[in-house]
C-alpha cells in the first residue's frame, strides 16, 4: 500500500499505476491522533489499520480502496506550506485513493471519492481554523481563510457544494 503522506510514491518506472495524493491542511492545535478518532467514529466506514496509524475504506471485496493518515507539521514545513497558503497549518490529513484495477474499479473509485469529499466537509464542520484541500501538492481544490470558503466548482458535485457552503 502507498502511504497517504507521500507525494507520487507507490508508481512504478514503465507507467504503470501512480498514487493520486490528496492534503487537508489546517491551522489548528488538534492533534493526528483526534483527528483520526473523528473520522473512524464518523459514518464514513473507515477503519483503524491494525497498528492504528492508518484509516482504511474497505471495497466490498476487502481491498483498500482509501488510506487516510494524519501527522503534525513540523516547522520547517509550515513555513514552506505558508508561502503557497498565506497561512500557517499545523495539521495536514493525507488521503490516497487505492482503487484496484479489476471489475470494481470504477466503483472502488467513486467510493473512495465520495468518502474522501465527505471527510473533507466533516474535518472542517468539526475544526476551527484556516484550512486547505490539496490535489498533489499544488493544485488547491477548497481553502478556508478568515472563515470565508472558496472551492473549485467543477471538482466538487453540486450536492457536496451546497454542504461546502453551509460549513462557510
Amino acid at each position: 500500500m502507498t502511504s497517504p503522506l507521500g507525494t507520487g510514491q507507490g508508481g512504478d518506472p514503465s507507467g504503470g499505476f501512480m498514487s493520486l495524493d490528496y492534503s487537508f491542511l489546517i491551522a489548528n492545535d488538534a492533534q493526528p491522533d483526534q483527528v483520526l478518532n473523528l473520522l473512524s467514529k464518523s459514518a464514513l466506514g473507515l477503519e483503524r489499520d491494525t497498528e492504528g496509524h492508518w484509516l482504511i475504506k474497505w471495497s466490498a471485496e476487502q481491498n483498500p480502496i482509501l488510506l487516510v493518515a494524519s501527522v503534525s507539521l513540523d516547522d520547517y514545513s509550515q513555513e514552506i506550506r505558508e508561502e503557497f497558503l498565506g497561512f500557517r497549518p499545523s495539521l495536514l490529513v493525507g488521503f490516497t485513493p487505492q482503487p484496484d484495477n479489476g471489475d470494481t474499479f470504477e466503483e472502488d473509485s467513486e467510493v473512495a471519492d465520495r468518502t474522501m469529499r465527505d471527510a473533507v466537509i466533516l474535518l472542517l464542520r468539526n475544526l476551527k481554523g484556516n484550512a486547505a484541500f490539496l490535489f498533489n501538492g499544488d493544485q488547491n481544490l477548497l481553502q478556508r481563510t478568515a472563515e470565508k470558503l472558496v472551492f473549485d466548482r467543477d471538482w466538487w458535485e453540486a450536492s457536496l457544494q451546497r454542504k461546502l457552503e453551509e460549513v462557510a
